[in-house]
């Protein structure tokens, strides 16, 4: 909003328990020392283009718990797996072939979709899972220099009734792909894939 931003189209701002499962919209819930705070950006920013990026933080200065570090590092590589998969040329098909395998333990709650496209909302394209067990894939087409996409990850689960938000905006290159979101992750989330 301080670069004349003009609306913000998503409330999802949880923490704690309320951060398992995703999409659920902020509440009267106070933050606890040690929660998980998910913020989604979704909102209209300069020229009304859209902005839309996703960080989970840790709230206060403790230490976050081994589940914590856990999913943090699981999104986390999700993310990062998935940038490295963009490029012009590449079609949404073999891009759900080759992303990030969801563990199983997460599967239920995952996020719906891999990514989308962004300009002046969430548009085109909205990039489905692949399926593993064959069914044909549901989205003809390929990403294009100019294109604006959305990287979602979210992994999250009912053993700690928590889950970690992350999500990147980059713009397609005729060579790769330009991250344009630059807001850092939460250090003390990192951990080891486990």
């Amino acid at each position: 909003m301080a670069k004349e931003g003009q609306y913000v189209s998503t409330r999802l701002f949880q923490s704690g328990p309320n951060t398992y499962p995703y999409f659920q919209e902020a509440g009267g819930r106070l933050l606890e020392r040690g929660d998980l705070l998910c913020l989604d950006t979704d909102a209209l920013g300069f020229e009304n283009y859209a902005v839309d990026f996703s960080r989970t933080f840790l709230c206060g200065e403790g230490k976050a718990s081994d589940d914590q570090r856990l999913l943090y590092s699981r999104a986390r590589e999700q993310l990062e797996h998935n940038a490295e998969l963009l490029g012009p040329d590449v079609e949404f098909r073999a891009l759900a072939e080759k992303a990030w395998v969801i563990p199983q333990e997460h599967q239920a709650s995952r996020y719906y979709c891999i990514g989308h496209g962004l300009g002046l909302a969430g548009e085109w394209p909205n990039i489905p899972h692949h399926d593993p067990d064959g069914g044909e894939y549901p989205l003809d087409g390929m990403l294009k220099p100019g294109m604006i996409i959305c990287l979602e990850s979210y992994i999250g689960w009912d053993r700690s009734h928590e889950g970690v938000k992350l999500e990147d905006q980059f713009l397609i290159t005729q060579t790769g792909a330009e991250r344009m979101s630059n807001y850092p992750f939460d250090d003390r989330l990192q951990g080891r894939m486990i």
